[in-house]
């Protein structure tokens, strides 16, 4: 390649001429790929079938949730007043939700359940939160309120599905924890740090360290851990999504590119000081069994951002919860698929 200094007056006339033409052109593009800023939906499913073990339903069975976050808000609406107080500062989205997860004991075929095993309970919550970007920290608040019991619908919805795809129904759900109203306040932050460009590739791998907590009548715990990422397209988003009260990177994402990609590993550690799923119920006499205060969670899996959806996919390993819970090592998958409308 020739130095600029050779070039004839005339051709370095043109393209000086042209350079801000080629500028608009080249920021038109760039435009086209990052879509304005939107609405997203998130639907996400947690299931301990969905695992490449083959085990069956038990103990954290299974976890559904819907979920929608606003685009950025802007400075003066009330939301993003409140996310700069609450999270302190950012472009503030706030998020809306439904959730309903299912635990049973490791025996399933009678109708009492044997002592020692876990509660079997259902949990139906409203979610509602604030999500504020800072550069490359994300802060997320958040606030559930719903029941325990029966009335949240655990027994219908996993016996109705098990009709559905033609599998024996799950006993003992008339032992269940009591109904009882639900209400927990979490908190997280996401911090996002570049490892750099893999030599000779368009890869690029980066590390997610996070921490949380929460508080309330169903969890009181703090929890802390790292996810790696390697892919293009990583400043996207924050991570894959987990569903609560595991911390993912959240449902909000921002493509910068039609495709994005990446593959991901994370380990989390918490500490539980209150779990009423193995606790017993708050407020009367029930099934419980004694606590792990400390669990350990390792993930390993896959997400693709594609014209502005993201789905995401992932198998989940997690210590035990409790003493005396069989099998060792608890499996379970964890897909998630959102769309912006």
């Amino acid at each position: 390649m020739r130095k600029p200094s050779s070039l004839p007056n005339c051709a370095a006339l043109l393209l000086l001429a042209g350079a801000p033409a080629l500028a608009a052109t080249s920021s038109t593009a760039l435009a086209a790929t990052a879509p304005a800023p939107a609405p997203i939906w998130t639907l996400g499913d947690e299931n301990a079938s969905l695992t490449a073990g083959g085990l069956p339903d038990r103990y954290y069975v299974n976890q559904f949730a819907l979920g929608w976050i606003s685009a950025p808000q802007a400075g003066t609406s009330a939301s993003a007043r409140l996310g700069r107080m609450l999270l302190g500062g950012g472009q503030a989205r706030v998020s809306l939700g439904v959730v309903q997860r299912i635990y049973t004991g490791a025996e399933t075929r009678l109708d009492t359940p044997p002592p020692g095993d876990e509660p079997f309970a259902g949990y139906l919550a409203l979610r509602a939160g604030l999500v504020a970007d800072r550069g490359n920290t994300r802060s997320l608040a958040g606030l559930a309120a719903g029941v325990i019991g029966p009335d949240a619908g655990g027994g219908l919805v996993q016996n109705t599905f098990h009709d559905v795809i033609g599998q024996a129904h799950t006993h003992g759900w008339g032992h269940q924890l009591p109904d009882e109203p639900a209400f927990d306040l979490g908190v997280a932050r996401i911090w996002r740090w570049r490892i750099g460009r893999i030599p000779a590739s368009t890869l690029s791998a980066d590390a997610l360290p996070f921490a949380a907590g929460q508080a309330g009548t169903t969890l009181d715990e703090v929890e802390g851990g790292v996810m790696l990422r390697l892919g293009e397209g990583l400043h996207s988003d924050f991570g894959a999504p987990r569903l609560p009260p595991a911390i993912g990177g959240g449902e909000a994402y921002a493509p910068d590119r039609p495709l994005a990609w990446y593959v991901f590993a994370s380990l989390t550690g918490r500490l539980i000081v209150h779990d009423v799923f193995l606790d017993g119920a708050n407020f009367s006499a029930s099934a419980h069994v004694r606590k792990v205060p400390e669990v350990a969670e390792a993930a390993v899996g896959v997400a693709v951002l594609w014209h502005g959806m993201r789905f995401a996919a992932s198998e989940v390993f997690q210590t035990q919860r409790f003493h005396g819970q069989d099998g060792g090592i608890h499996q379970f998958g964890a897909f998630s698929i959102s769309a912006r409308f």
